[in-house]
């Protein structure tokens, strides 16, 4: 008799930066000066709702680069980023990561 083990789909969520124009380059030189609390609002939730993150190798080295180096009082997204599970997709990488 063979088992069969319960798999649970999980959802996947697309939380991006983009300009009405359609610009997704380079967030990091525009959208700053347009984060108001509204914003903050919407990523809370995202950030509430997920248990891992998906990330491409830039984005990841990226982030490994930078946020385990941040004052979290400073920077709120700190403990969530430096803390929360991430996938990262890559064909360059060798694993483990850090």
């Amino acid at each position: 008799m063979t088992q069969m083990k319960e798999v649970s789909m999980r959802k996947a969520v697309a939380s991006q930066l983009v300009s009405l124009d359609g610009v997704m380059e380079a967030p990091e030189t525009w959208h700053l000066p347009y984060f108001n609390n509204e914003m903050w609002q919407v990523d809370e939730v995202v950030m509430a709702d997920s248990d891992a993150m998906l990330l491409g190798r830039v984005t990841y080295e990226e982030f490994a680069a930078f946020w385990p180096y941040q004052d979290r009082a400073e920077q709120p997204y700190t403990d969530y980023l430096n803390n929360t599970p991430k996938y990262v997709v890559s064909t360059t990488l060798d694993e483990p990561l850090e």
